[in-house]
């Protein structure tokens, strides 16, 4: 999951986020460093989390996994078919 998304992600504009290490990976736009994409495990909750900016408002939307194949098959739609480049 972890290469192809980056892909997806770095041809929608967004960048490697070096300032936020504490997630299984992370990325900003470049244009827009608020808007950030997120996926990690949650301990306090054990489960995985994602988070990703919605499109057209400057909120993002968090859901959370039981397992790492149900979080994978939501953030391949996010990024295939949901998400906007800034």
């Amino acid at each position: 999951m972890y290469a192809s998304s980056e892909k997806k992600l770095l041809r929608k504009n967004f960048v490697d986020n070096m300032f936020n290490k504490n997630n299984l990976w992370s990325y900003m736009d470049r244009c827009d460093f608020g808007r950030q994409i997120t996926f990690k495990w949650d301990k306090k909750y054990e489960k995985y989390c994602f988070s990703f900016p919605m499109n057209k408002i400057k909120y993002n939307y968090v859901t959370y996994f039981d397992t790492h194949r149900e979080a994978e098959e939501y953030v391949k739609f996010i990024l295939n078919e949901y998400l906007e480049s800034n």
